[in-house]
């Protein structure tokens, strides 16, 4: 099983975030959707950076 991390940027106030997880694509819809954990769940608009 192989995991990602990841680093993402909120576009609004250029802050960012550092996770992992092992589906990237669905952790990124999680986060813009307000479902990526209490860190990032009140902003949306975030950016994949790096992975």
């Amino acid at each position: 099983m192989f995991y990602y991390v990841y680093l993402l940027e909120n576009v609004f106030d250029i802050s960012w975030y550092i996770g992992f997880t092992e589906d990237i694509n669905k952790r990124v819809k999680d986060h813009n959707s307000g479902k990526g954990g209490k860190t990032t769940q009140d902003k949306k608009s975030w950016r994949l950076i790096y992975f």
